[in-house]
């Protein structure tokens, strides 16, 4: 559609007048029609070339056309029967909009382009607003609106459509490209706003996404495309079911699957939890794609502990000095007595503290790590199916906090050191080793000896994730990894951070290897810095306080200031997405999942 076809579309009935342009504010002058906060307008402009300019409405006010301010009007209500000028009094009603210029789509090409807000309008143009008229001419200007915004919306991952003031436009819908959930997200918003909705819409739509290009022949996908797995840790055990009583949740999503297309996306397991293997192979919800989600002792090194617990220098040196004596077994050899203190590095006072923060491993303490003496874990199963894109829904309820967050460190780090291994090797024997030499695998994961058999037999095989026929894969060719961290603040905040926190690299370099996190929070302000500044994309719904809606406006990769206010009273549902890649911060409704 060319500019005279959008201006068909338009018609001749303009919502108002542009009175005043600056590129700081745009003033309108409108009839007294009904209209909100955060509606969007659109400009038509031949100065300069054909252009649509996007306005949205910040501030609006009544006003008089004959009169500098109300006053007299009001009067002359109160003391007489009828105004003066009363033949005319609805002519006199007018609305001053004044808000901010999104930016402007320019016709090049044949196609609609976007750009930054540049230039301006032409003098008294015509405003018309989106969402104005019947029902046929608000779909006709949805098609407009999403023609000149294509470059902006696009994206496999749709998280919701685009907000008009009051009204979602279900005919835009505002996309995430796969490419970018190996990068780094943030979702933020006080409790209530919907984080645990909008996480389970982006969940189905994930699923969509790698459903599509399954059925896609490569050289068909768009240039951002990519399958997306994603470790989805889920703190109130709601994905898998969702709400019971309509039958929904990811459950669902997969029931309804061929039996083809859910070998390949789903593969043995989805849901990941700490109850018995048993309770989870009865659950007719999971229909047998439950799988129980243990770690064993040799799976965790002293770094682990370091980023998610309180270590003093002095214990962080001894227990690294353990381990380098006793490997993999180093907490089974503190638990057991098997460490003896010396007067270099590894202080009796040390050894006690650590043994105390290990406390909760002691025993039959913990569910997610079991005592068990012979290796048994599902860390090696949980690592090939996120390199296969799936997606893993992680039951966190039967956890302590500590332990959730041990599992996330862990799969974080160990996929992490496993792409680092791949992207330093040409071959498998590079990557794996042989018994004569180590491998890239020895060099990225030195302790986990036990691990690391599993892993070489499962990459070996010849359906390895990381082999096409005899030829390694490169990074770019497996899916984009995306570990959802929830309650953000309790690991990410500057201080754990300082402790060679993995999630402090993958943030500075996982996009290199094609792992990102989703940052998922209450409070902006309580995460590091570091961290912030490599997110790429933000979902910023309601905030609590003057404090965190700064921060949210500060870390946005968009300009959003003139959504401050908004992210006061936002309701449910309600967000901007910022983004790097886009150039326009764009509002949305993200739909209430069923």
């Amino acid at each position: 559609m060319d500019y005279l076809g959008v201006l068909e579309v338009l018609g001749q009935e303009a919502f108002g007048v542009l009175a005043g342009a600056s590129t700081s504010e745009l003033v309108v002058y409108a009839r007294n029609f009904d209209t909100s906060i955060g509606d969007l307008f659109l400009i038509p402009s031949d100065r300069g070339g054909e252009r649509i300019y996007l306005f949205r409405m910040t501030q609006y006010a009544n006003v008089l056309r004959r009169e500098d301010d109300m006053d007299p009007m009001a009067k002359n209500l109160v003391a007489m029967d009828d105004p003066f000028y009363a033949d005319d009094f609805e002519r006199d009603k007018l609305l001053r909009l004044t808000g901010t210029l999104l930016g402007y789509s320019e016709y090049t090409q044949e196609q609609w382009v976007f750009r930054s807000p540049r230039k301006l309008p032409d003098h008294l143009s015509r405003v018309f607003k989106v969402g104005f008229g019947d029902e046929a001419t608000i779909a006709a200007q949805e098609a407009v609106l999403a023609e000149l915004l294509h470059a902006q919306l696009r994206g496999g991952i749709r998280v919701g459509s685009l907000l008009a003031g009051e009204m979602a436009l279900q005919g835009v819908q505002v996309g995430i490209p796969g490419e970018y959930f190996a990068h780094h997200i943030g979702v933020f918003g006080r409790t209530g706003t919907g984080k645990s909705n909008n996480l389970m819409v982006m969940i189905e739509a994930i699923f969509q996404n790698n459903l599509h290009l399954l059925h896609t022949p490569q050289e068909e996908w768009e240039r951002d495309d990519r399958i997306v797995s994603l470790f989805a840790i889920d703190p109130h055990d709601e994905f898998a079911r969702w709400k019971p009583e309509t039958n929904g949740g990811i459950a669902h999503i997969i029931e309804v699957m061929s039996p083809q297309d859910r070998a390949a996306l789903v593969g043995d397991f989805f849901y990941l939890s700490c109850r018995p293997q048993e309770n989870l192979d009865t659950d007719a919800v999971l229909n047998g794609r439950g799988r129980q989600c243990y770690l064993h002792r040799r799976d965790i090194t002293p770094a682990d502990l370091i980023s998610i617990m309180e270590f003093t220098d002095i214990m962080s040196a001894s227990a690294e000095a353990i381990s380098d004596e006793h490997g993999e077994d180093w907490i089974s050899a503190i638990l057991n007595g098997q460490v003896e203190p010396d007067d270099r590095v590894i202080h009796r006072a040390s050894l006690g503290a650590i043994n105390r923060r290990l406390g909760f491993l002691a025993g039959t303490r913990s569910r997610l790590v079991p005592r068990a003496t012979a290796y048994d874990s599902c860390l090696a199963d949980i690592i090939i199916a996120l390199e296969r894109g799936r997606v893993l829904d992680v039951d966190t309820t039967m956890m302590t906090e500590i332990e959730q967050f041990l599992l996330t460190t862990i799969v974080a780090r160990t996929i992490f050191a496993l792409r680092k291994a791949l992207k330093s090797s040409s071959t498998m024997e590079q990557l794996l080793g042989n018994e004569d030499t180590d491998g890239e695998i020895d060099r990225h994961l030195p302790l986990q000896e036990s691990l690391k058999a599993q892993l070489r037999e499962r990459l070996a095989a010849p359906d390895s994730p990381y082999r096409t026929g005899e030829q390694l894969k490169q990074i770019t060719e497996l899916p984009a990894v995306n570990i959802i961290v929830e309650e953000a603040p309790s690991i990410l905040n500057p201080v754990r951070i300082k402790f060679g926190s993995v999630f402090r690299d993958i943030s500075r370099q996982g996009r290199k290897f094609g792992i990102g996190l989703t940052v998922v929070s209450q409070q902006v302000s309580e995460i590091d810095n570091g961290i912030l500044s490599q997110l790429n994309t933000e979902i910023s719904m309601a905030l609590g306080n003057e404090e965190e809606r700064r921060a949210a406006v500060q870390t946005a990769s968009n300009d959003i200031q003139p959504f401050r206010r908004e992210l006061q009273v936002m309701s449910v549902g309600q967000a901007i997405l910022s983004a790097s890649y886009k150039n326009v911060p764009l509002p949305i409704q993200i739909r209430e999942f069923f």
